[in-house]
């Protein structure tokens, strides 16, 4: 007989792994003195939106610095547009423009203009991101890549190294 989990006991088991991994890199950070934790989270969450694939990784991550930048960019030009149009006009312009960028930009530039680039505009304007994103870029880039790459690994060892990551879906 097998003792390898199977069904609804692998699900759990993963989960509680890859959840334990997540929070072990939350609670670095914050030991570290890092704020926004939110932006290595996140590229967990798109990793699981992408299903998991590692082929999407780069995209998530350059998507997520994009984003975070976007929003910035956003806030900045709606001040700058507020005493020539009004807040409202200049807010309704301005979130056009970066949207409609994030819905066409990511015709020529998927790799930089993705899902991930949405979810971390929105989640850095909702934190009203006021100064340049230093930290939560630093974070994505550093924070975020280490976070999926462990969970990468963590799954192929889960898995077998032979494993197919891309169709890993907890189910």
């Amino acid at each position: 007989m097998s003792n390898a989990p199977t069904g609804n006991s692998r699900i759990f088991r993963d989960s509680a792994i890859i959840v334990a991994w997540i929070i072990f890199v939350a609670m670095v950070g914050l030991k570290l003195g890092f704020r926004e934790l939110w932006a290595p989270f996140f590229c967990a969450i798109m990793f699981s939106v992408e299903n998991k694939d590692k082929a999407k990784i780069p995209g998530i991550i350059l998507g997520a610095v994009s984003g975070v930048w976007l929003a910035w960019g956003i806030v900045v030009s709606i001040g700058l547009s507020t005493p020539f149009f009004g807040a409202f006009w200049a807010t309704a312009v301005v979130l056009f423009f970066g949207v409609y960028l994030i819905f066409c930009g990511g015709v020529f530039m998927p790799l930089l203009i993705n899902k991930s680039t949405f979810v971390y505009l929105t989640v850095a304007l909702a934190t009203h991101v006021s100064a340049p994103p230093l930290e939560a870029t630093s974070l994505i880039l550093v924070g975020g890549t280490l976070l999926l790459i462990g969970e990468v690994a963590i799954l192929a060892v889960l898995h077998g190294s032979n494993a197919s990551l891309s169709n890993h879906r907890l189910e």
